[in-house]
């Protein structure tokens, strides 16, 4: 493996070695024909050199976020590509500002034929130097230099415009194609700016560069976390890299176990469909159940009864159908019809028959071990009561979440005595 990223590391100096080459001497051949192309050659001449400085920095930006310094920082140091780029971005505007005016204010000066071969003669060059970039990205997974390689594509379309106005001018001595070659000149460095710096600037506010990634991730959550529900996705773009954090809604009855299962799968996927990705958080947050039936044991067949004292010695059960936070059917059960007046194991066979009655919770002030495990056997939640109140206050408590979850039976003892 360590052989196989040196070769791919110095086929990526090789290559960008080539691209900047290309460009310097589209640089050097338009810089030697700049007075016979007025403002025009020299805004071309200019923005040759730009991209000679603006690739060396990119290519140390991408050099010292992928460091050992860099893995010392939570978020890396991949935002210094970002950087690069609006600075970039902010130079080429200006030079395009200053440039442009002069090319329209003053005179147009009288263009040489041989200054418009000069800069159509350096179009290849340009060219060459841009697929150059586009190999070199693929190497090493930036997108950073794949972008550096669109713009000195677009600077090829536009360099062919400001070849042919200054062609046209030169056979046909007249400023208004002199003109149009400035133009041109002007909305093509100003197109690259909005190119170099549009990544940059919205990388830098955490802002979403592309909706298709967005979409991609929903798609992986849905597939991964089924039973969850996506609550908010934020990507935060650094350079080459991606940094995921969700937010998704649990099942009411999802344990840890399952959130650590699900958050690994997200991540795996994700990393496996977007290679960008460096790292994905996952915050889960409890789902609010819409029904409820509780079961709910008291002393009398009434909602002012108070919480029977222990569960597998209450005369009652009351057994309430919520939605939301409305009664919707209030019912009281007999113990003894439920085979609670066995003398050993009563509260396993209350257990049992609620189970099969639907019940989703319970809510107690003392249970046994045994039925407890029956409970968490058939995935009905336990809730415990600190105080002896009133069937009613216990299911207002359990509706407001002031009640804690029962982890372990309140009354243990050996099984010895159930024999």
């Amino acid at each position: 493996m360590g052989s196989a990223r040196s070769v791919a590391s110095a086929k990526f100096v090789t290559l960008m070695v080539v691209a900047l080459l290309l460009i310097l001497g589209a640089t050097l051949l338009r810089a030697a024909y700049v007075s016979g192309g007025g403002a025009a050659l020299a805004l071309e001449a200019f923005h040759a050199a730009t991209d000679v400085v603006a690739t060396s920095l990119v290519i140390g930006a991408v050099a010292i976020s992928r460091s050992r310094l860099a893995r010392r920082f939570p978020y890396g140091l991949y935002k210094l590509e970002d950087l690069v780029s609006l600075g970039i971005a902010v130079a080429l505007v200006v030079v395009a500002a200053d440039l442009g005016i002069e090319g329209f204010s003053r005179p147009a000066p009288r263009v040489s034929l041989v200054s418009s071969y000069a800069q159509l003669a350096s179009i290849p060059l340009v060219v060459g130097s841009g697929f150059a970039k586009l190999v070199a990205s693929r190497e090493v997974s930036s997108p950073a230099i794949r972008s550096d390689a669109m713009h000195t594509f677009g600077d090829a379309f536009e360099g062919l415009g400001v070849g042919l106005g200054l062609l046209l001018a030169s056979l046909w001595s007249t400023s208004v194609a002199y003109r149009v070659a400035v133009g041109i000149a002007v909305a093509g460095v100003l197109y690259a700016a909005y190119e170099a710096g549009r990544d940059g600037l919205l990388a830098l506010l955490d802002l979403p560069l592309d909706r298709e990634t967005l979409l991609a991730i929903e798609d992986v959550v849905r597939s991964v976390a089924r039973g969850f529900t996506l609550s908010r996705v934020r990507c935060r773009w650094a350079g080459p890299a991606l940094f995921v954090e969700l937010v998704l809604e649990a099942p009411p009855l999802a344990v840890v176990e399952d959130l650590h299962g699900v958050a690994r799968a997200i991540e795996e996927e994700l990393s496996r469909r977007l290679s960008y990705v460096v790292s994905v958080t996952a915050m889960f947050v409890p789902r609010r159940r819409e029904r409820l039936r509780v079961c709910i044991p008291c002393d009398e067949p009434s909602l002012d009864s108070r919480v029977s004292q222990h569960f597998a010695r209450a005369r009652v059960l009351a057994v309430i159908d919520v939605r939301g936070e409305e009664i919707e059917r209030v019912e009281f059960v007999e113990s003894a019809a439920l085979g609670g007046t066995r003398e050993k194991l009563a509260g396993a066979s209350v257990a049992e028959a609620l189970s099969e009655r639907g019940v989703t919770d319970v809510v107690v002030y003392r249970m046994g071990e045994i039925a407890y495990a029956l409970f968490l056997r058939h995935r009905i939640v336990v809730w415990r009561v600190r105080e002896r109140v009133s069937v009613r206050e216990a299911l207002e408590k359990l509706l407001r979440g002031e009640l804690e979850r029962m982890v372990s039976p309140t009354c243990e003892a050996s099984w010895a005595r159930h024999r």
